[in-house]
């Protein structure tokens, strides 16, 4: 009985060692779609053959599609990681081989030619040895500005921005009303003049994504306007913009790291 016993065991050990094998040394490519755009794939390389020992790397890549020749800003835990820039045609390729096997949470996006930020991407990874994964099919939405943050009545508002060249860019003022389409220009410039007889007194947040052939972006509503009695033009200022704590007239990685020195400070 005993014996039955150590040889059940010894079995089972043995089948584990075999799964840990096949899962670690063969190569092998899974894949999880976590939206409609953007997929994540990781492969592990076979063990390297002969007497030299190599220690195996850790690999991360990711590639899209941004704004022409844009920055691209990757943050490692929220910290300033990486930044390369995106080709003419805003497409894109990042490869990280620097890397620890560890649990990262990395963000990515991108600055337009006129410092506009767009959306930022968050992937929560855990990265093995071994192993590269591969981040693919990102495409960040068009950048949105508006040239009145308030609007008298029956004149117009200027709705503009950047995405990839020739995109077919879709904007939505309101559920309520119709799209309008807006063919980007070949260095991805895209705008929009606004008739607002028809519409309400109210704040509007426009919403606009772009299209090529059957790709479709992410959706991008970072700016807003309102229809009233009067009209104010949009200024870039420490007042209007809440988050330009260095008042240079945009927001990045330096406002960024203004504000944890003084969260540290706390």
């Amino acid at each position: 009985m005993e014996a039955e016993k150590k040889f059940n065991f010894f079995l089972q050990t043995i089948g584990t060692w075999v799964l840990i094998w096949f899962f670690v040394f063969t190569p092998f490519s899974i894949r999880a779609q976590i939206s409609d755009l953007v997929s994540i794939s990781a492969t592990a390389l076979p063990p390297p053959r002969g007497s030299v020992i190599l220690i195996p790397s850790t690999a991360l890549t990711f590639s899209g599609r941004a704004y022409p020749n844009s920055r691209i800003i990757i943050l490692k835990n929220g910290q300033f990681f990486f930044e390369t820039k995106a080709n003419s045609k805003a497409d894109f390729f990042v490869s990280l081989t620097t890397l620890e096997p560890n649990n990262y949470k990395f963000s990515i996006y991108g600055e337009d030619n006129f410092d506009r930020i767009s959306p930022i991407f968050n992937f929560d990874l855990i990265l093995k040895r071994n192993v590269t994964t591969t981040i693919s099919g990102i495409f960040l939405p068009p950048t949105i500005e508006v040239d009145k943050i308030e609007v008298l009545k029956g004149e117009k508002v200027k709705i503009f921005g950047q995405t990839v060249p020739s995109g077919l860019v879709t904007l939505v003022i309101d559920s309520v009303l119709p799209s309008y389409e807006i063919m980007a220009e070949t260095n991805g410039v895209y705008q929009y003049l606004l008739e607002t007889t028809e519409l309400n007194l109210k704040t509007y947040i426009p919403v606009v994504k772009t299209t090529i052939e059957t790709t479709e972006s992410s959706e991008n509503s970072g700016a807003s306007f309102t229809v009233g009695k009067k009209t104010q033009r949009a200024v870039k200022t420490c007042e209007s913009i809440s988050a330009d704590l260095n008042c240079d007239g945009r927001v990045n990685l330096v406002d960024f790291s203004i504000l944890l020195f003084w969260h540290k400070k706390k």
